[in-house]
């Protein structure tokens, strides 16, 4: 099949005869695709990879009508990108919270930054802040769950009102070597019932806590109060140091928590019946044998506590001013309020005193 050529010149009119001719050969080429013969044009009806024949022009577009016009600057990841994760972008926008089905549910902050997450393997819930742990109600327990803490002390804590809520409070295991009577000092070599004579049997544990004192004030007449130079047993201040000393040495790498002397009804001198032992220090405050007050004996307590650097909880502070008899069933000896408002007010710090010790370092 010839092609048909025809050279126009510059302001040449096409004639009849040139429109002829075009159109005879148009129908020339139309008889030879139907017939057969000559040169033959074959159109595909589908894309192919393979055939070298031209592709009509509407399968193209049906095809490229299904693809996603290119933006400049955007790029596509392997990832899918579907309504749940547009959900949580959504949510992360201004920090909020994004929940899945299948992935559980995490919070964010104002950053976008992940500050909760909760998935399949539940949370750390020990890892809260402050914050989240207020907003949300739940027991998150307490961090001696599973530990030891051995209590070392006298009636108060023989009779179990603080230490059987203490345990509970802290979800641990709590050794009572409470022993009615007893006082931190050794009033002779043979003593065997003194804090210091008991300390060393003590088994092994995850923290100790001390609370004494009141005997060694009430008895004031077996054993003298001494100075903060006394190392020896058989003085009020050689006896602290004595214990906490061995202690340390008997638990170099475990809290040893010391607390000071609660409040007792006997500390009112109107309260007290007149006997040698006792005389008014002239603002109504019971004077020992020793002439000295209950605080004497509880602030020498925190003063060589602190000198061996050991944590201390001031029980003093866990009853309400003016209304401390309700805390008592005799002049010294805890109630079941008393016992529970020292219980708690111990809890809260010895949550603290594990962060110190016991907290990972991630």
């Amino acid at each position: 099949m010839d092609k048909l050529t025809k050279e126009f010149k510059s302001g040449e009119v096409l004639k009849a005869q040139d429109l002829n001719s075009i159109k005879d050969k148009v129908n020339e080429l139309v008889e030879g695709v139907n017939t057969g013969s000559g040169t033959t044009i074959t159109v595909d009806s589908s894309l192919s990879t393979t055939s070298t024949n031209p592709v009509q022009n509407k399968v193209i577009t049906e095809e490229l009508n299904k693809k996603v016009l290119k933006v400049d600057g955007k790029g596509l990841s392997t990832n899918d990108f579907d309504n749940e994760y547009k959900l949580k972008i959504d949510n992360m926008s201004s920090g909020g919270v994004a929940s899945t089905t299948e992935k559980g549910f995490f919070v964010c902050d104002s950053n976008g930054n992940i500050a909760f997450q909760y998935d399949s393997n539940g949370f750390d819930a020990a890892k809260l802040s402050i914050h989240f742990k207020s907003l949300l109600q739940i027991n998150i327990g307490s961090k001696w769950n599973g530990k030891t803490i051995n209590v070392l002390g006298d009636s108060n804590t023989a009779f179990g009102k603080f230490t059987n809520p203490l345990s509970k409070l802290l979800e641990c295991t709590l050794n009572n070597y409470g022993v009615a009577g007893t006082r931190i000092a050794s009033s002779s070599a043979s003593d065997t019932d003194s804090f210091c004579a008991r300390y060393p049997d003590m088994a092994v544990c995850d923290a100790v806590l001390v609370m004494g004192g009141t005997n060694d004030w009430n008895q004031a007449w077996s054993e003298g109060f001494g100075t903060f130079s006394d190392r020896q047993k058989n003085t009020f201040c050689g006896a602290l140091h004595y214990l906490f000393s061995g202690l340390i040495e008997k638990y170099p790498d475990i809290p040893i928590v010391i607390c000071t002397i609660p409040h007792n009804k006997n500390e009112e001198y109107a309260h007290m019946t007149p006997s040698q032992y006792i005389s008014d220090n002239g603002e109504g405050i019971t004077l020992n044998h020793n002439s000295k007050t209950l605080d004497d004996y509880s602030d020498m307590i925190i003063r060589v506590a602190r000198w061996y650097g050991l944590p201390v909880i001031d029980v003093r502070h866990a009853f309400v001013s003016g209304v401390i008899t309700r805390y008592f069933s005799d002049d010294v000896h805890f109630n079941d309020l008393g016992g529970s408002m020292i219980a708690r007010c111990i809890a809260v710090e010895m949550e603290n005193i594990y962060d110190k010790f016991y907290k990972k370092i991630q």
